[in-house]
């Protein structure tokens, strides 16, 4: 579950990625949506992770060794 929803994978092929990526402190990614679930873990540092849950805005940090879910909408 992820916001008090099931998060369920769209219809078709499962398919997974797995992406590395560093970001610089400071930088902001824009507020996005994703077609098929993603799992975020921090390597090192932090970050806060900004969503839209219905209308409201929700935001929580996310410390190294740590991660998170984002469903599908």
């Amino acid at each position: 579950m992820l916001g008090g929803k099931v998060v369920a994978y769209p219809e078709g092929t499962p398919e997974m990625r797995v992406y590395r990526i560093t970001l610089p402190v400071g930088a902001k990614i824009p507020l996005h949506i994703h077609s098929l679930p993603v799992v975020v873990v921090v390597d090192q540092g932090r970050i806060t992770n900004v969503r839209m849950i219905g209308d409201a805005e929700e935001s929580n940090i996310i410390e190294a060794g740590d991660g998170f879910l984002e469903g599908h909408p």
